[in-house]
């Protein structure tokens, strides 16, 4: 396997993985909405806020996972210890594998690969958001050695949610728990994350 920073040129190869995960996604609250369309994604890829991080195998883009060097907007929040500083922490964002990819601790192997890059970007702590329900992420950053420090709520737009509803891209199984989820919650909807955090 190669791991590499994504460029332009892996911008339809993360279109693609973008619109698999949310086909094969268990619940559509485990992962925060974001574009799929190459415009969008390329936007991402090019944006200083981001560092991404593409798995490959024979050419082909398997998996993704990033720095967000904003933190998800997150420092300062009671949800993150006090020590953690935008200078000194980067979050681990938006990790996905491919579906027929799944079940080969690419997850734990992307992480693992990150903390040696955050070392380039002098960052002395890293964490993960994590829905608390989503337990195979949960058990990839324990297994890594990151420690849970809170539990948070994070409202996602209810326009947000409904757009995935109809777009054509959810399993039926996705789409049904999507459904559930706007019956369980009369306005946006509330998250519940996990952060979990390390000392590189």
């Amino acid at each position: 396997m190669e791991f590499r920073q994504l460029t332009e040129k892996d911008v339809k190869s993360f279109s693609l993985l973008i619109q698999n995960m949310y086909k094969n996604l268990e619940n559509l609250e485990w992962f925060s909405p974001m574009p799929y369309d190459e415009e969008n994604v390329k936007a991402m890829i090019i944006n200083p806020r981001f560092f991404i991080l593409g798995v490959f195998e024979n050419g082909e883009l398997c998996a993704v996972s990033s720095f967000d060097f904003k933190c998800g907007k997150l420092i300062g929040q009671s949800c993150m210890p006090p020590y953690c500083t935008l200078e000194n922490t980067a979050e681990i964002g938006f990790t996905m594998v491919k579906s027929n990819y799944k079940g080969r601790g690419i997850m734990k192997q992307l992480i693992k690969q990150l903390e040696m890059h955050a070392t380039h970007f002098n960052k002395e702590y890293l964490f993960g958001k994590v829905n608390v329900d989503n337990l195979a992420s949960y058990k990839s950053f324990i297994r890594c050695e990151y420690s849970e420090f809170s539990r948070y709520n994070k409202t996602v737009g209810r326009a947000d949610f409904e757009k995935f509803l109809s777009s054509g891209l959810l399993s039926s199984a996705t789409l049904a728990k999507a459904k559930e989820s706007l019956k369980r919650n009369e306005g946006d909807i509330v998250v519940k994350y996990a952060i979990l955090i390390k000392k590189l």
